[in-house]
């Protein structure tokens, strides 16, 4: 085993340019390719296809159609029905939204509110809250579906909640890199004022951290 490692040190040191000159060039094509790597928040395609969640997905699509499970649910505080309505109205006038649903699609909304189903009612105004299914357009890009929860929060308020669909994926991208870089902002100088604490020498420290770096903007590049 002596002999093995020997040997192969042996070799990394002839070839140490070489070797360095690979490394270089796999560094600087991870940092252009790393940008154009893709994550896919959509939680339902990590299912197995057989799973009971994925079958009763796509039996709903088979029913109301693909754009079904791409609805944005967005929730928010209204006094009365016809002031649901209105904001359904605000709502449809977003750039980039193709389709606002709500309890007028599925039931008369002008007779008293005691003439409705409970189950209806229920299921789009309750406790002071409307519920709308708000669909964009499926081949807006990200920034467009982030201008479009922005816009929404515009019509309906800061306190309006929005979760599901493309909108919820870009919103949770969006939110997923801010909080990564509050993290690495924290943690990078604590993990570095441990190690200049536990190390006989300032340069380790920063050696350590780089190669770490480098390490992940590889691993992100290469994905």
């Amino acid at each position: 085993m002596g002999n093995v490692i020997e040997v192969f040190s042996k070799l990394q040191y002839r070839f140490r340019w070489f070797i360095f000159t690979i490394f270089v060039v796999v560094v600087l094509l991870s940092a252009v390719f790393v940008s154009r790597v893709e994550v896919n928040y959509d939680m339902m395609s990590y299912l197995p296809k057989d799973s009971l969640s994925t079958i009763a997905m796509n039996k709903i699509e088979g029913i109301f159609g693909a754009e079904v499970s791409d609805d944005t649910r967005v929730m928010v505080g209204v006094s009365s029905i016809p002031e649901g309505l209105e904001y359904k109205s605000r709502l449809a006038g977003v750039p980039g939204i193709i389709s606002v649903k709500w309890m007028d699609d599925t039931t008369d909304i002008h007779v008293p509110q005691s003439f409705i189903a409970p189950d209806t009612l229920n299921a789009w105004y309750k406790d002071g809250y409307a519920l709308f299914h708000v669909t964009f357009d499926e081949n807006a890009d990200t920034d467009t579906l982030l201008a479009g929860v922005d816009a929404i929060h515009a019509v309906v308020g800061k306190h309006a909640a929005i979760a599901g669909g493309s909108a919820g994926e870009a919103v949770q991208q969006r939110d997923s890199s801010r909080q990564v870089s509050v993290m690495m902002g924290i943690l990078v100088p604590v993990v570095l004022a441990i190690m200049i604490i536990a190390t006989s020498s300032w340069l380790e420290p920063l050696l350590f951290l780089a190669i770490i770096g480098i390490s992940i903007l590889i691993n992100m590049g290469t994905n």
